[in-house]
């Protein structure tokens, strides 16, 4: 007789292994959810970096929104600014061009050394770029003439000037002062019939340089 050497092996014996396998894939499952979400956080922190300094990037390029803390570095890169775009219009080379004081838009009559200098410094680097600039020595009333709704264009009077100087154009500038900065508008309008052909706005930080140059106030 063949005996069955076949051992009985207990059922908690045969349960306990699967109770075994059955904890290991859930910590397989844990580790792997933890590992996903340590992912996911990387991707977003990742994610948040990229945009961070594409918004640093964007605020400390002073080229693309027109912030200077340096009255001369503004006012050569509105020149840059009003050239590029007026060799992009296609603006005669041998047209002159009549530089008139920076004025406070507040008061067309007046203006202080920051508009003086500045739009020296605008049309000096205009001048460097090879256009033909020339100061304009007059009042700066008979320049602008102030229309309703802030509009401002040239008078009668800076057209015959215009004409007898043989001036294609007229450099002209505004700027409003606050308490962080002074905003700066420079345009160059073309005298016989007052069409802005060209035109750049950027501001300036109030620091202590700037603020002394804006305290002296006289008329034009």
């Amino acid at each position: 007789m063949i005996k069955n050497h076949t051992k009985k092996i207990p059922t908690a014996k045969l349960i306990k292994p699967l109770h075994i396998n059955i904890g290991k894939a859930g910590a397989f499952n844990g580790r792997l959810k933890r590992s996903a979400l340590c992912l996911g956080i990387i991707f977003l922190l990742f994610l948040s970096g990229c945009l961070g300094l594409k918004k640093q990037s964007w605020m400390t390029s002073n080229q693309e929104i027109g912030v200077y803390r340096d009255v001369l570095q503004a006012g050569y890169i509105a020149g840059d600014r009003v050239v590029d775009i007026l060799k992009h219009r296609g603006f005669p080379g041998d047209a002159v061009i009549l530089s008139a004081t920076f004025v406070d838009i507040n008061d067309l009559t007046k203006s202080s050394p920051f508009g003086r200098i500045l739009s020296e410094h605008v049309s000096s680097r205009m001048a460097q770029h090879g256009f033909l600039m020339k100061e304009l020595k007059l009042r700066q009333d008979s320049v602008f003439v102030k229309k309703g709704g802030g509009e401002f264009v040239l008078s009668r009077e800076l057209a015959d000037i215009s004409v007898e100087n043989d001036a294609h154009s007229i450099l002209v500038g505004t700027y409003a002062v606050s308490k962080y900065s002074v905003f700066v508008s420079v345009r160059v309008i073309r005298s016989k019939d007052n069409i802005l052909i060209a035109s750049y706005d950027f501001q300036v930080e109030m620091n202590r340089n700037v603020k002394s140059l804006l305290e002296e106030k006289e008329e034009i």
